[in-house]
């Protein structure tokens, strides 16, 4: 099971890649938060239990929370809605918005659910009974706190003003 720090940085850092990389503009960093959020979101579930006193129910926990089938879903919707307003049948900064906000949903619980399908205990395809297994990567705590560590520093790096510091204090010319 990856850690909460695990699954929100992991796609934040994918669509902090993309926007700089390849967005450029129009990618605001609001995209890159909303992808971090949902990359938590798959969790939410438990603060539920939390809340109600059910706490930590497997048979909702990683069912249809954990499924697939939902970014899977998202992700075609995007497609769809990014390919009429190319062939300029949708027109308006709202489609544009929201295929950008459905890749961000997609990209969040699409990481989340595989990152926890290296423990393998996720029914990736609920509610069909598909499995598939992956290794289990987590064995222990230590290690999955070392991961999260790595990714938080990744993470320090990619913030512009914190890198352009260091490259100042190493004396380094950005190319």
């Amino acid at each position: 099971m990856a850690n909460p720090v695990t699954h929100i940085i992991i796609p934040m850092l994918i669509a902090e890649t993309y926007r700089r990389y390849f967005a450029k503009k129009g990618f605001s960093k609001w995209y890159v938060f909303l992808a971090g959020f949902f990359g938590g979101a798959p969790d939410f579930d438990l603060l539920v239990g939390f809340f109600t006193g059910n706490g930590y129910d497997l048979s909702i926990h990683r069912s249809f929370t954990h499924t697939l089938l939902i970014p899977i879903t998202t992700a075609i919707i995007a497609l769809v809605i990014y390919a009429l307003i190319k062939k300029k049948i949708l027109k308006g900064e709202q489609y544009r918005i929201s295929y950008i906000v459905l890749a961000m949903i997609s990209i969040g619980i699409a990481s989340h659910v595989l990152l926890d399908g290296f423990d393998g205990m996720t029914n990736w395809f609920y509610p069909l009974s598909i499995t598939i297994n992956l290794p289990n990567l987590i064995v222990d705590k230590f290690r999955a706190g070392f991961i999260d560590a790595i990714l938080m520093f990744t993470w320090l790096l990619y913030q512009e003003e914190l890198f352009n510091d260091i490259l100042r204090f190493l004396r380094i010319k950005k190319a």
